[in-house]
C-alpha cells in the first residue's frame, strides 16, 4: 500500500509541471496577436513591398537586424501583409517599393531615395529615416491594422 501511495505521489508531481506550462502558454497566447500592414500610394505594381517590423533601436536603426521582415506583391497600387502571432510590445515599420527586385533601396546623389518608401505612424523622414521613437507604437491588441502612405 505504501508503494502504491509513493507511486500516486510521483505521478501527481509529474503532472503539475505539465499542467504549469498549458497555463502558462496559453497565458502567452493571449499577449500576441497579428499585425496587418498595409502600404498605400504606390504608383505601380512592379517589384514587391519591403516590410520590417523591428521591436529595437538596434533592430530598427539601417544595418540592425529587424524582428520580422518580409516582401509581398503589389496589387492596384496598395500591398497587404499580416505578422502573425506577435508579443505585445513597442515595434516600429519601415517599407520600400523594391520596383528592381534588388533587395535594397535605391536612392541617387546624396543618398536622396528614388524608390517610395514610409515608417509606421507615417514619421516624416528628413535626412534620413526618423528615429525609433517617432515611428514606434505600442502593439497589444489581438488583431491591429497599420497604414502607411509611401512617399
Amino acid at each position: 500500500m505504501r508503494h502504491l501511495f509513493i507511486v500516486a505521489v510521483f505521478l501527481l508531481m509529474s503532472l503539475v509541471p505539465q499542467a504549469f506550462c498549458q497555463e502558462r502558454t496559453a497565458v502567452d497566447s493571449l499577449s500576441r496577436g497579428d499585425l496587418t500592414v498595409i502600404v498605400k500610394g504606390l504608383e505601380n505594381d512592379d517589384g514587391t513591398v519591403r516590410i520590417a517590423l523591428s521591436d529595437s533601436e538596434e533592430g530598427y536603426t539601417s544595418g540592425g537586424r529587424p524582428f520580422r521582415r518580409t516582401a509581398v506583391p503589389i496589387q492596384k497600387g496598395i500591398a497587404r501583409y499580416t505578422f502573425t502571432d506577435i508579443p505585445y510590445g513597442e515595434y516600429a515599420v519601415k517599407v520600400y517599393h523594391d520596383e528592381d527586385g534588388d533587395e535594397e533601396l535605391d536612392t541617387g546623389m546624396f543618398g536622396i531615395p528614388e524608390e517610395a518608401y514610409g515608417f509606421s505612424n507615417n514619421a516624416a523622414a528628413s535626412f534620413g529615416p526618423p528615429d525609433f521613437e517617432d515611428a514606434k507604437f505600442h502593439f497589444k491588441k489581438r488583431s491591429l491594422i497599420i497604414e502607411i502612405s509611401v512617399e
